[in-house]
């Protein structure tokens, strides 16, 4: 029986470790897409008034 609780235990840990670091890792990549995003529009933006200008 406490073998038992104890694996339901640390899978339980599992399953939240797993969630954070997949939650974290999704916010990561929504925060370098977004950064990336803003740099590519920014340098995108100064060629093409370069090359206009």
């Amino acid at each position: 029986m406490n073998h038992r609780q104890q694996i339901d235990i640390s899978a339980g840990t599992a399953f939240k470790a797993g969630f954070f670091a997949y939650f974290g890792m999704m916010c990561a990549a929504l925060i370098v897409g977004i950064i990336v995003g803003v740099v590519m529009l920014v340098l995108g933006f100064g060629l093409f008034a370069s090359a206009m200008g």
